[in-house]
C-alpha cells in the first residue's frame, strides 16, 4: 500500500488517501479529526460516506483522538467504515513492535506541537486577546501581511 496526505486547508473530506501498491487503485480514504472534548457525531461519519462514494472508494475510516456518538457509530457498521477512537488508537500503537513505537514516539513529538499550525498558511499561530471580550485566541501570524490571513483558533480554556 502507498498513501498521501493532504496539504493545509480544505480537504474535501479526506486526509489520507490509501492506494493498491501494484495498480496505483485508490481503495482507501480517512478523516482524521482531534477534537478531545467534542464526540464526533453521525454527520461526520456521513459526510465520509459522501467522500467514499464520491472516490468510488469501498472502504473509509475515520481516526479522532476523541470519541464517537452512537449513532455515528452505528452507521459505520452499515457502511464499511472503520472508527478508530483515541483509546483505540492508543491500543494500536501498543500492538506495534517496541521500535516502531519508539520512532512513533518521537515523529509525534517532534517540534512545537502545543502550538496549533494555521490551516491555511501552514505556519505556527500566536495567542491574541480580543480587544473587546477579552478572551484569548489563536491568530495567524500573516495577519499583518497583505493579504491578510484572518484564520483563528479557539483557545481550550487553561491555555494561554
Amino acid at each position: 500500500m502507498r498513501s498521501t496526505t493532504t496539504g493545509l486547508g480544505a480537504d474535501g473530506g479526506v486526509d489520507i488517501r490509501l492506494f493498491h501498491r501494484e495498480t496505483g487503485a485508490l481503495i482507501a480514504v480517512t478523516q482524521c479529526k482531534a477534537w478531545p472534548d467534542k464526540p464526533i457525531g453521525v454527520e461526520l461519519v456521513r459526510q465520509l460516506l459522501g467522500t467514499m462514494t464520491h472516490e468510488k472508494v469501498p472502504t473509509g475510516s475515520f481516526i479522532t483522538n476523541g470519541t464517537f456518538t452512537k449513532p455515528a457509530e452505528d452507521l459505520a457498521k452499515e457502511d464499511r467504515i472503520i472508527l478508530v477512537d483515541g483509546k483505540h488508537f492508543i491500543e494500536l500503537i501498543g500492538q506495534l513492535p517496541t521500535l516502531s513505537q519508539a520512532r512513533l514516539l518521537v515523529f509525534a513529538t517532534e517540534g512545537d506541537y502545543t502550538t496549533p499550525t494555521c490551516p491555511h498558511c501552514g505556519i505556527k499561530m500566536v495567542p491574541r486577546t480580543n480587544r473587546k471580550k477579552g478572551n484569548k485566541f489563536w491568530g495567524c501570524k500573516n495577519y499583518t501581511k497583505y493579504p491578510p490571513c484572518k484564520q483563528i483558533l479557539q483557545m481550550r480554556k487553561g491555555t494561554d
